[in-house]
């Protein structure tokens, strides 16, 4: 291959970006596979995607990695987590892809992540020389889905791990530095702006206008996408409104995982590589592979462990099925007539089993068995099943009254066996302050008993005959 480590495009406004051009061996021009990140692709995104890099070079593609305003080896400053997503910025990343000499036009692009939400952002900027994307795991709708899930701060995933660990990426000189003599000048531009990313995401805990401006309009999205999700992740919810708002051809595909890549999974490893291959040979080679022939959705069943091919979500000939709550401990159709009130007093150590949403990988991601967590919450169960399969979002309604300033339920529901063993199906939980939606959070008055509803995570599940 040939390697031109740094190239430096400039933008509207004369801030250069840093690129990496990969190109292999042979006769030219070639379709061009683009990824943009914050991580320095001369260090921590460059090692990462060496392997994605490789691929598409043997399938017979140029890639360029960039690293996006403000980080890496790029100029500019960036202040807050959503500085670097401008579509103005990716819009020239992806033009001057397309109108290269070792080009053919056809740009397209892909990345995990924030990978996957550049690939979206510059999709929605509408630049004619991209063809496709394949975005991987991307966080779109930020506030509901990843920061403040049911309103509540995602602490430990979010703040704990990306947000420190963008503040350490932020802090570092451009890492090649060779032939370049301004580096310093620019590491200490960079330094004499650093504000951490932290700060941003915190100052604003209601959905407000910081929100709205960070979501990416993915209903602008015209390009053909291939979204591939994760059930043990925190960006399912995002990808599958995504795949509900595109406009143009689209593809799906959603497995097991916890948030990363899916080839390198702990559980069900998928070549995902070969799926974007396929993507781009169809739409920036005209290769007539078949692709455009099978099922838009790829969904991997948890419980029955085997994949599936639909048509539609939630899958044609689902319908609704209504369990109530019972004072005595039961879950079943029949409301409950005996006006009982159960009481439950808060326990901080409930939960620690279920997985935890980060974005890094952490070593508690996946979730273990819930009996621990199960034995410490109200629990309601049914009788034996005939075996249910559960997909879609399921919501618990509630009535409810706390003595606490405020506070956050949550509800799981639990796959659980003739031995007792407990395996989380979905969860999800709702802060009482947030009851009447995001935008103006107004705290529970002690005693006042308030009709709730709690959004559980979307999931594709198979509970099987004689479970509860």
């Amino acid at each position: 291959m040939q390697i031109e480590k740094n190239i430096f495009l400039p933008m509207q406004d004369g801030t250069r970006l840093a690129l990496a051009l990969f190109t292999p061996d042979g006769d030219g021009p070639r379709p061009v596979v683009l990824a943009a990140y914050p991580y320095h692709k001369d260090g921590h995104v460059g090692f990462g995607c060496a392997l994605e890099m490789l691929s598409f070079l043997n399938a017979g593609y140029a890639y360029v990695l960039a690293d996006l305003r403000g980080t890496g080896s790029s100029e500019g400053t960036t202040r807050d987590p959503f500085d670097p997503l401008r579509g103005d910025d990716l819009y020239a990343l992806v033009e001057w892809c397309g109108s290269q000499r070792w080009s053919t036009g056809n740009v397209g692009m892909t990345g995990e992540s924030y990978g996957g939400m550049t690939a979206l952002a510059a999709a929605a900027a509408s630049p004619p020389c991209l063809k496709a994307i394949v975005p991987v795991m991307p966080p779109v709708f930020f506030y509901e889905n990843l920061v403040f899930p049911g309103g509540s701060l995602n602490m430990l995933g979010m703040c704990g791990a990306w947000l420190n660990y963008m503040n350490v990426m932020n802090l570092l000189p451009p890492l090649y530095t060779e032939g370049r003599e301004d580096w310093r000048e620019i590491w200490k531009r960079r330094l004499d702006a650093y504000t951490p990313y932290v700060f941003g995401p915190l100052e604003h805990t209601a959905y407000d206008d910081y929100w709205k401006r960070a979501d990416i309009p993915v209903e602008k999205v015209h390009v053909p996408a291939y979204i591939i999700e994760a059930w043990r992740g925190f960006s399912h919810r995002d990808g599958l409104q995504t795949f509900a708002s595109l406009k143009g051809p689209r593809k799906i595909l959603i497995g097991p995982w916890v948030h990363g890549s899916p080839l390198l999974a702990q559980v069900n490893p998928v070549a995902h590589l070969n799926e974007a291959i396929r993507w781009f040979d169809y739409w920036l080679k005209g290769e007539d592979n078949g692709i455009m022939e099978e099922p838009p959705l790829s969904v991997y069943v948890l419980g029955e462990e085997a994949w599936r091919f639909e048509k539609a979500w939630p899958p044609r000939g689902s319908e609704e099925v209504v369990f109530h709550l019972q004072g005595s401990g039961g879950l079943s159709g029949r409301p409950d007539a005996s006006g009982s009130i159960l009481e439950y007093a808060h326990d901080p150590a409930v939960g620690t089993g279920a997985g935890l949403m980060t974005v890094y990988p952490l070593g508690i991601d996946y979730p273990r068995d819930q009996r621990e967590d199960n034995a410490r919450s109200l629990l309601f169960d049914t009788a034996p099943l005939g075996g249910l399969e559960i997909v879609g979002e399921s919501v618990l309604t509630l009535t409810l009254s706390t003595d606490m300033p405020d506070a956050a339920v949550t509800a799981k529901l639990c796959d659980v066996g003739p031995d007792g063993a407990s395996r989380l199906i979905t969860s999800g939980w709702l802060r009482l302050s947030h009851r009447q939606g995001h935008r103006a959070p107004s705290p529970p008055v002690p005693g006042e008993p308030y009709k709730i509803q709690v959004r559980l995570w979307p999931v594709d599940y198979l509970v099987p005959a004689g479970n509860r």
